[in-house]
């Protein structure tokens, strides 16, 4: 099955929000959706909104499989506050995120 991969993006942003939202709409079985993120962001950040959304915390790409959970590819950052990250913080993990999707996408382990 092919794996589609989602940058969580700005952590002081409602991108979880979003991607939190959609998982609820999403068929899951065409297709392996996941996050690239950090997953204890990503788990406050949904719970302070009240989105309940089954999430798995995995080390890597060969550890993703067809799964009802979302499953996210945690990425290091340091917060207190879910919603108010340091930018400099935001800035390297933002960046870290973005590099494993590419890199994931140029030896073609992931659809896009």
């Amino acid at each position: 099955m092919k794996k589609i991969a989602i940058v969580a993006g700005e952590p002081n942003s409602i991108n979880s929000e979003i991607i939190g939202k959609s998982w609820t709409k999403i068929k899951h079985n065409k297709k392996i959706f996941f996050v690239i993120g950090n997953f204890l962001l990503i788990k406050k950040q949904l719970e302070k909104k009240k989105i309940k959304v089954p999430l798995l915390k995995k080390n890597s790409i060969d550890e993703i499989s067809s799964s009802k959970k979302l499953q996210i590819i945690d990425i290091p950052l340091n917060f207190k506050n879910p919603y108010k990250v340091k930018k400099t913080n935001s800035a390297v993990y933002v960046l870290k995120s973005i590099n494993l999707a590419h890199e994931l996408s140029i030896n073609k382990k992931i659809l896009g």
